[in-house]
């Protein structure tokens, strides 16, 4: 009867030492497979940024040396303009749904701002301007000189995507890294309607 209760004790204490193993053996393949799944995401988040950045920074290089309101009197130059920055925003997207909170600690992933007052600020007055060259309109646009802010400040924020993507600075920004960085540099009025709330 000794000799079972010790043998019993044995197998106990050997099985308990397997499950032990085991468990520990599962955490570290758990740890390891979490942070591979992390480091790819990031990966990609990375991958999207530099296409966003270059992407962006294409529609006026496209130019060639022709100034930004000589090029855009035409509504084919308009939309390619309008379509370029609109996928430019699509991988800027998918880089802040790609992106971990071990690379962006204690910081917002919000990119709301930034991309209403590309696309429902500065697009949606190109698209203005676009049906009025379709149209063919005899009167001059009367919000011609605000086109010509919208263009300016287009080409600062793709002037800024640039000199990341040359310096391979593909790290995701947010809304507070984009309103720091830039948007003290923008001249149209159409920014006051946008970032309401944020501060230096």
């Amino acid at each position: 009867m000794i000799k079972n209760t010790k043998y019993y004790k044995k197998a106990l204490f050997i099985a308990l030492s397997f499950l032990l193993i085991g468990s520990v053996l599962f955490n570290v393949y758990q740890y390891k497979t979490i942070h591979n799944e992390r480091n790819n995401y990031d990966n990609l988040s990375q991958i999207y940024m530099s296409n966003h950045e270059l992407t962006f920074s294409n529609v006026f290089a496209l130019m060639g040396d022709s100034e930004a309101m000589v090029y855009i009197k035409t509504p084919e130059h308009v939309s390619k303009i309008i379509e370029g920055i609109y996928e430019s925003n699509f991988y800027y997207l998918a880089s802040s749904n790609f992106i971990t909170s071990n690379k962006v600690q204690n910081k917002s992933i919000s990119t709301v701002n930034t991309r209403n007052l590309i696309e429902n600020g500065y697009l949606d007055k190109l698209k203005s301007y676009r049906t009025y060259l379709s149209d063919k309109q005899d009167i001059p646009y009367e919000d011609i000189n605000e086109i010509s802010l919208v263009m300016k400040d287009l080409q600062t924020i793709s002037s800024w995507l640039k000199k990341k993507y040359d310096h391979h600075d593909y790290q995701f920004y947010n809304d507070q890294d984009f309103y720091q960085e830039v948007y003290k540099e923008l001249q149209s009025n159409i920014k006051q309607y946008y970032f309401n709330g944020f501060s230096k």
